[in-house]
């Protein structure tokens, strides 16, 4: 069982195209760790370490609310950083991180690439407009 952390991190200190990031958290609890997957960042960036030491603190202080009583217990767990396709500009992770929770199946991450993207901005964008939900007059666009 996995439990998916989608995590929108923002950085107003930088520039635009760099100002926000998506991630992703998973606590693997088969594994018993913490894995986090990103696209943009690579093993060993402080930025990611200090966010992911955060992240996975509150995440192990709410647990522990939470599920005081549960047989699972998180607080000791390692954090693994999962080596995963990379990012070639600043704008993509919103993709990359869905793509990586459509996919996410225990170890293994999405083998989407840079190339992928436009294919998969279409079929992201037609999934949108042909939900059942939306309630949006398309016509107004086309």
């Amino acid at each position: 069982m996995q439990i998916c952390f989608p995590t929108l991190e923002k950085f107003p200190q930088l520039s635009k195209d760099l100002s926000a990031h998506y991630w992703l958290v998973v606590i693997n609890i088969k594994a018993k760790r913490f894995e986090v997957i990103d696209s943009l960042a690579r093993r060993g960036c402080a930025l990611l370490m200090e966010s992911c030491h955060l992240l996975i603190a509150n995440i192990k202080v709410m647990w522990g609310k939470e599920y005081a009583n549960s047989k699972v217990d998180i607080v000791d767990w390692p954090i693994e950083i999962i080596d995963n396709p990379k990012q070639t500009n600043g704008y993509d992770c919103g993709f990359f991180t869905l793509q990586n929770l459509e996919e996410k199946h225990g170890r293994t991450t999405t083998s989407l690439t840079q190339k992928d993207l436009t294919k998969i901005r279409i079929l992201f964008t037609d999934r949108l407009i042909r939900f059942v939900d939306n309630k949006v007059s398309w016509s107004l666009f086309v």
